[in-house]
């Protein structure tokens, strides 16, 4: 492969991950200072709750756990070959 490219796809994969890491930082001061009461940041600061994928609420998009089909999985797992069942 040419170096050149190599150092392009490189940078193109570090300015891809900056830019999402810093849309997580915006989007979770939205969710915390706009979109949950304070009261519900204030359970979630102290640990008695976890508010999950915070940084992907201001986009109102799908969540990592969302993207999961059971419904398609479920019929189809046999088990864990590290576990025992």
């Amino acid at each position: 492969m040419n170096i050149g490219i190599l150092r392009t796809v490189i940078k193109c994969k570090w300015v891809t991950t900056q830019r999402d890491y810093m849309a997580g930082i915006v989007s979770t001061d939205i969710a915390r200072n706009f979109i949950f009461p304070k009261n519900i940041i204030e359970a979630h600061d102290s640990g008695l709750i976890h508010i999950h994928d915070m940084d992907y609420m201001a986009q109102n998009t799908l969540h990592n756990c969302c993207l999961i089909n059971l419904d398609d999985m479920l019929p189809k797992w046999h088990g864990c070959k590290w576990c025992n069942y």
